[in-house]
């Protein structure tokens, strides 16, 4: 009866046993579905962290994109309007210099008009002194033959006539005169000469010391040996220009 009794028992308990096991599975399947499912969880949120990332950097780039973008617009539109500025002041700039060299092609043909009109009335006193000098050459009286000596008497030398007054202005008495540069209205001989005639001293290619005026003419632009001798002699001499010199001529 006993053993009877144990394999009906035993019978019972190979159903609990496979219950229990059953039980087992299934929690160990419930546990296993639930780390799973948990790992899927963490796995999703990983995912979805490194999706935001990436669309964080992608919405970052794209802003820095649109930045460069507008800042290389920006840059174009800066660089054309400073082009546009810079062709403006260049326009205005050439038409400063052409008014400019308008204006200075004037003055110079100016000044040549005033040197030509000076130098016309120089000649034109130079011409007049001359006839006057003539004239009174030509007026001075003529001696009339004396009566004749006796044969003893020596013969009196005859009286020389008396030089005619020199009454030509002499604007550039007691002044030396050196040239440097071009002279545009006459050459250089020419001006030497004028000052010569007016009672001065001229020297065409020195400047010796004692030199009172030096006359200015085109240099071109540059600093000539004279020009620095003369910066170098300040309170010595004076520059002057070429319209400066003729119109010494003319002190009137």
């Amino acid at each position: 009866m006993l053993i009877v009794k144990l394999i009906e028992n035993s019978g019972f308990l190979l159903l609990a046993l496979a219950a229990a096991g059953f039980l087992l599975l299934l929690l160990r399947a419930f546990r296993n579905s639930r780390l799973e499912a948990r790992q899927e969880a963490r796995e999703a949120a990983e995912n979805a962290e490194t999706a935001r990332r990436k669309a964080a950097a992608a919405s970052a780039l794209a802003a820095e994109k649109k930045a460069a973008e507008e800042a290389r617009r920006e840059a174009a539109e800066t660089a054309k309007a400073a082009r546009t500025a810079a062709a403006e002041e260049a326009r205005k700039a050439r038409q400063e210099a052409r008014e400019a060299r308008e204006a200075a092609a004037a003055e110079k043909l100016a000044e040549k008009l005033n040197a030509a009109r000076l130098l016309a009335e120089y000649r034109e006193r130079a011409l007049a002194a001359a006839r006057e000098l003539q004239a009174l050459e030509t007026s001075a009286p003529v001696l009339r033959p004396a009566d004749p000596a006796p044969a003893s008497a020596e013969p009196s030398a005859a009286p020389d006539p008396a030089p005619a007054p020199d009454n030509t202005p002499k604007p550039f008495a007691g002044h030396k005169v050196s040239f440097t540069g071009k002279m545009k209205s006459m050459t250089r001989r020419q001006a030497a000469e004028m000052v010569r005639q007016a009672g001065g001293l001229a020297f065409t290619k020195s400047m010796p010391v004692g030199t009172t005026l030096l006359v200015v003419g085109d240099t071109g632009g540059n600093d000539t040996q004279k020009l620095e001798k003369a910066d170098e002699w300040i309170g010595q001499l004076r520059k002057i220009t070429e319209p400066q010199f003729l119109a010494m001529f003319n002190p009137s």
